[in-house]
């Protein structure tokens, strides 16, 4: 059971980035009640991006068809051409070389906080997972030489991702630039934690571009997160959100119900101030409404990301978050960074 469980962990599901460049109305016809036509944008913010990912996954299931289709026919010709079978020459694109064990212990020393086991028992699987990594990439590069050849071109128009307006106002900010980054999190999540660490390397290159809005939405049912959120606002109160936002993710596996108060006092935050800052409704309100908009955008998980109003649909933020920003830099004239 462990391994396949480890699998999905490690793959971290078929999901690619997608940011529309493009002014294209998002508005296809979907059906016509009553005399009177319904169109993608009639559609609220949540179906308008669930629609939106529907096309999206139709489209990608569809070019990896295409693709499988184009791979076979190509193999069948050159194996012709090469006397060889089609086994015999899969075989060959395929190969690699052996991988160490150097290499199996860098990836379970990368990914360790996504591997729920130790070393010894992940490694046959990490194995395995590596092997057809490795086979994926020389299958690719093969691919990429034949569309190359053949002057590829896919005739499948790529659907253009809903632009949202995200209502930030009264939620924690920092930074002036034009591009507008909104996180959605909770704090007990642990992808959570592991993004805003990530945040912390991304954001630096881009200096003064971008602005970044945090709202709360704990999704967690212990309560805990809710409460956690609840002293960020408070500690917002005396400037030092941001403080508390990233002491809070480093002692996320010590977190409860005492912990707005703890956090506080190691900031050394005012006590009387914060105490009654927690026992007004103020910061209960700002957390509702951070889960209202949530909802209203159809976010089902954290952690979420919208880069000026589009929703990042992300396999690794470390690279697809900066091709995010730069796109949208690009599209304001600017020079990619």
């Amino acid at each position: 059971m462990y391994s396949t469980r480890l699998l999905k962990l490690c793959s971290m599901a078929m999901m690619t980035v997608f940011v529309s460049l493009g002014s294209k109305a998002y508005s296809d016809n979907l059906y016509r009640f009553q005399k009177q036509t319904y169109a993608d944008d009639n559609l609220p913010p949540s179906l308008m991006q669930r629609l939106y990912e529907a096309k999206l996954s139709y489209y990608q299931e569809t070019d990896r068809v295409i693709s499988e289709h184009l791979f076979e026919n190509r193999l069948k010709r050159d194996a012709k051409k090469a006397n060889k079978t089609m086994d015999e020459l899969r075989a060959e694109i395929f190969s690699h070389g052996k991988i160490d064990e150097k290499e199996i212990k860098k990836f379970y020393q990368d990914n360790k906080a996504r591997i729920p086991y130790e070393y010894d028992k992940a490694k046959p699987q990490l194995l395995r997972y590596l092997q057809a990594q490795k086979s994926a990439s020389k299958r690719d590069e093969y691919m990429a030489r034949v569309k190359k050849e053949g002057e590829y071109e896919l005739l499948l128009t790529k659907p253009i991702a809903p632009q949202f307006t995200v209502k930030t106002q009264g939620f924690p900010s920092k930074g002036k630039g034009k591009i507008t980054l909104v996180e959605f999190f909770d704090y007990q999540c642990g992808h959570c934690r592991e993004a805003s660490l990530q945040l912390r390397q991304i954001l630096p290159r881009f200096k003064d571009k971008v602005r970044v809005i945090n709202i709360d939405y704990p999704i967690n049912r212990s309560g805990v997160s809710a409460l956690v959120a609840q002293g960020a606002y408070c500690a917002q109160h005396q400037n030092k959100y941001w403080e508390y936002h990233h002491l809070a993710f480093e002692r996320q596996a010590e977190l409860s119900a005492k912990s707005p108060a703890q956090l506080a006092e190691q900031l050394r935050l005012d006590s009387k101030k914060f105490s009654g800052c927690m026992a007004s409704k103020e910061p209960q309100r700002l957390v509702a409404r951070g889960k209202s908009e949530a909802k209203r955008l159809g976010v089902t998980g954290t952690p979420s990301f919208f880069v000026n109003g589009r929703k990042l649909i992300f396999r690794d933020l470390k690279t697809d978050l900066p091709q995010a920003i730069n796109a949208e830099l690009v599209a304001m004239g600017e020079k990619p960074l």
